[in-house]
């Protein structure tokens, strides 16, 4: 970790030492960087000095490698609220390509089952548009002090675009704002997201292990 200044001038090094710690308690995440720090707060995307790089590194920055960094704190304003029914297709076709969905009647219980927990959470629907069809979405879900982001999806052909990035942005800057004592994502180990998840700030707490048992196969008929 570089040093939390940039200088050996004593009175200035408090100076920064100060500013430091009033960012780091008003932003929403800090993520420790190579050469210092990333502030980050997605619910003030307008807001420069709520999320900002801080350089500390003594040796040389390549500017490219700051200009992407800053690049990661992304702009919000191609996500939109929608409401459960403009998902639904974009829903049912990205668990097309899941395991244990690909037949309609399991996709309709799937998405059934999902609607009425989010129904019991307050759930809220952010999604990014190609043109007039949804190709990414993220759901944000909030019961008390707890709030969780769910349901993180986009669809094949649209990946590698940063939409899924940009829609769990919006759904995490909408559970901080209701500041809660406690705001999750769950993620499967071996998958790629977890990996985003980290970069956003997110610290694995625990695991759970799921077991799936096939449904029993009917004897062969016999003649």
């Amino acid at each position: 970790m570089p040093a939390e200044t940039a200088t050996t001038d004593e009175r200035f090094a408090r100076v920064l030492g100060l500013e430091r710690r009033v960012h780091g308690q008003a932003s929403a995440r800090i993520e420790e960087l190579r050469y210092g720090l990333a502030f980050r707060d997605e619910r003030l995307p307008h807001v420069p000095w709520a999320n900002m790089l801080w350089v500390t590194a003594q040796d040389a920055v390549e500017a490219d490698e700051l200009v992407a960094d800053a690049d990661r704190m992304p702009d919000l304003d191609g996500v939109r609220e929608v409401g459960h029914d403009d998902i639904l297709a974009a829903e049912d076709r990205f668990l097309r390509d899941e395991p244990g969905t690909a037949a309609p009647e399991a996709r309709r219980q799937v998405m059934a089952h999902r609607r009425h927990i989010g129904e019991l959470l307050g759930e809220r629907c952010f999604a990014a548009y190609a043109g007039d069809e949804v190709c990414a979405y993220a759901k944000l879900r909030h019961r008390g002090a707890i709030a969780q982001v769910e349901d993180v999806a986009v669809l094949p052909e649209h990946r590698g675009a940063g939409l899924g990035r940009l829609v769990t942005c919006a759904a995490l800057a909408a559970g901080l704002a209701l500041e809660p004592e406690l705001l999750f994502i769950a993620a499967d180990d071996e998958d790629w997201p977890k990996e985003l998840y980290a970069r956003l700030g997110f610290d694995p707490v625990g695991r759970i292990a799921g077991f799936l048992r096939p449904p029993a196969q009917a004897p062969p008929a016999t003649a």
